[in-house]
């Protein structure tokens, strides 16, 4: 303690204060030394570093539980920022499972709130409606002619199934159809969309 200049009078626990106020003071005046010696240590010493902080943890993880659960208290903005990137990350390294997990949630929503679903069923359909006019024309056309009697509903040209339904190859052509069960009609539509 020798090389301090202490003012007189004082006891040892105070000229330890007064150290320790001295090299606060340092420190905070010559802020960017001081980083730039820790980053430049820790970048020598990464398993020196890790060890540390898991001590650290160790020995404070009360303490540094409370100061994580403050932090997020006072920073809610910057909590969703964070928690919005971690799922967006999570997403692109696992895209089955988060494909999956999408689903689920939608769902769930939808249990909860039935109402919204009717809704969210009305304005799918009516978009899709408006995207392919020709399409419903010609399945509407179908759907009269079979009511009416003047088409019979065939077998699925493929397994032979009786509940077929009616494949448009042209949709300008809404009565040349291809009876074909719901599997086998939609294998149809995906050859056509991968030859297409």
């Amino acid at each position: 303690m020798t090389h301090y200049a202490f003012p007189p009078g004082l006891t040892d626990g105070e000229k330890r204060a007064f150290i320790s106020d001295k090299r606060r003071k340092w420190r905070m005046e010559n802020l960017g030394r001081v980083k730039g010696y820790s980053q430049k240590w820790r970048a020598e010493n990464p398993e020196k570093e890790r060890a540390y902080k898991r001590d650290w943890y160790v020995a404070n993880k009360d303490r540094h539980t409370e100061q994580i659960k403050r932090w997020r208290a006072a920073n809610p903005e910057k909590m969703r920022v964070i928690r919005r990137e971690a799922k967006r990350r999570w997403a692109e390294r696992n895209p089955e499972k988060a494909a999956v997990k999408a689903k689920a949630k939608k769902v769930r929503y939808y249990e909860r709130y039935p109402e919204k679903r009717k809704v969210e069923i009305k304005r799918k359909d009516a978009r899709y409606r408006e995207a392919n006019p020709d399409k419903v024309a010609a399945r509407k056309a179908i759907q009269r002619a079979v009511a009416a009697g003047r088409l019979a509903r065939g077998c699925c040209r493929v397994c032979g199934k009786p509940e077929a339904e009616a494949h448009h190859a042209d949709y300008a052509k809404p009565f040349e159809v291809d009876w074909l069960c719901n599997d086998h009609h939609r294998a149809e539509h995906t050859r056509m969309e991968i030859y297409a």
